[in-house]
């Protein structure tokens, strides 16, 4: 089956950058809505009466939620702007425009026509230069220059793909592993809904501090820190190594499976 991926690395950057600029833009605004909150889970005679500590631990417990957007959003800004770092790695610098379908099919055909022409063209020249042997001598040219070059060419191309598909792979696992942060992060928020839950009815009113913390959410909370600070620490070490040009592999993804059970 044709591949028809197409890589333009300009166009991709720029879309990067601009989603980039955009969750720092809503990182900002969770960073204030993070200091809302804990003001008011601060307050001390404002907030009194029946329900006031549950309502606060309600809060309290939402600010769970916030760090985790926040850590949600600090993974996807650096994989965002890990991909120029990507880039470099596999050799695809800006203004790279490749067609995976022209490289597969066109190029691979002209390859061989190519070769098929050179040898064709050897055996026309050998018959011939046969056949004028005794008036003049001749030897074939050596073919195994150009031979060298379109091996070389050929090899390139081969290369090329490679590059583009190793790419799309290893941003697809990586971004997936974002996903299961934003997936987490609804369940939590879930858990803190059901501990807020009384007779079918949600209220901060009804909050059981208890019920939260003995959630599975809650009790994971630990190990997605743990996978953040993992993330992150790989993306800085690619950020680091961008210039050197080595190719650092993406964690395995089992590493990054919710475990839930």
């Amino acid at each position: 089956m044709e591949n028809f991926q197409i890589l333009e690395t300009n166009s991709l950057l720029s879309a990067m950058g601009s989603r980039a600029q955009q969750y720092k833009q809503l990182q900002a605004e969770m960073f204030h809505l993070r200091n809302t909150i804990l003001s008011f889970t601060q307050l001390e005679n404002e907030l009194q009466g029946k329900g006031a500590d549950a309502i606060k631990q309600f809060y309290v417990a939402n600010i769970d939620v916030v760090d985790a957007w926040l850590r949600l959003i600090e993974e996807k800004i650096a994989f965002f702007q890990g991909i120029e770092a990507s880039l470099q790695q596999l050799n695809l610098s800006e203004n790279t425009i490749v067609h995976v379908s022209f490289l597969e099919s066109e190029l691979t055909q002209s390859y061989q026509r190519s070769n098929e022409i050179i040898d064709n063209q050897k055996v026309e020249l050998q018959q011939i230069f046969h056949e004028i042997h005794d008036i003049l001598p001749l030897k074939i040219y050596n073919t195994i220059p150009m031979e060298d070059l379109l091996a070389k060419a050929d090899k390139e191309r081969e290369d090329t793909i490679s590059a583009v598909i190793y790419l799309d792979q290893q941003l697809t696992s990586e971004y997936q592993s974002i996903q299961r942060t934003e997936d987490y992060l609804i369940s939590l928020f879930s858990s803190i809904i059901q501990a807020s839950t009384y007779a079918g009815s949600s209220n901060p009113i009804h909050f059981d501090e208890k019920i939260y913390k003995n959630s599975d959410s809650y009790q994971f909370q630990e190990q997605m820190r743990d996978q953040h600070q993992e993330y992150m620490e790989y993306k800085t070490e690619q950020q680091v190594s961008k210039n050197e040009n080595q190719l650092h592999i993406y964690p395995n993804d089992d590493d990054f499976q919710l475990r839930n059970d």
